[in-house]
């Protein structure tokens, strides 16, 4: 399928005339919803709000873009740009909710070395994280992690295998950890388990 975008369905509308849907899978109140709050209020609103027709119903209803539209609304907005997808049905709705959802993860050790860069050259620096998140990250960058993969000297590819020297009560805690990972969920591997502890950690987005 090749490019599925018309210019003549973008358009302005008074922020009232849209609503959300029924079906949201999102949480309201989350972190992650205060970070789209301030990412509109310091950069403005970047991308519409896609919404759809439906019969017998006043103004369109939101198929992707919720939080966007509920940030803009507690910020004052009274008009908001929307990508009309016309009167689609409620499969094709519920389908693109989730498929708009679908987002390739950083690689967080490239997104590390990015921000540091980032840091030294743009002093007022305005990014989604926390300072102690940020300052995480650049932590990240100075870590040299090819020492750990056996060849000095050598990149870590995806999928190599990491060997990290630890003691015996640090081993202790770290099975711990991962021993209470594995209870939340099944069939999970050791290495996904200390993947997601450290994730939580520094604040990095998982899935």
């Amino acid at each position: 399928m090749g490019i599925d975008f018309e210019a003549k369905n973008i358009k302005v509308i008074p922020i009232e005339e849209a609503h959300p849907n029924a079906w949201n899978p999102k949480d309201k109140d989350t972190d992650e919803y205060r970070m789209v709050k301030e990412g509109i209020e310091r950069k403005g609103l970047k991308a519409p709000i896609f919404v759809r027709e439906v019969p017998n119903t006043f103004g369109y209803e939101i198929v992707d873009g919720e939080q966007r539209w509920t940030a803009c609304k507690e910020l004052g907005f009274k008009e908001i740009v929307v990508y009309n997808l016309g009167p689609i049905s409620d499969q094709e709705a519920q389908e693109l909710t989730l498929w708009f959802e679908q987002q390739v993860p950083f690689n967080e050790v490239k997104l590390s070395g990015l921000l540091k860069d980032m840091v030294t050259k743009f002093p007022d620096l305005i990014v989604p994280f926390t300072s102690q998140q940020l300052e995480n990250y650049v932590k990240m960058a100075d870590f040299n992690f090819e020492m750990f993969n056996g060849g000095e000297g050598t990149p870590l590819e995806d999928g190599d295998m990491v060997t990290i020297k630890v003691t015996k009560d640090q081993k202790h805690i770290i099975d711990q950890a991962v021993e209470l990972v594995s209870q939340d969920q099944e069939d999970i591997s050791e290495g996904r388990a200390l993947e997601l502890i450290c994730a939580d950690y520094i604040g990095a987005p998982h899935d």
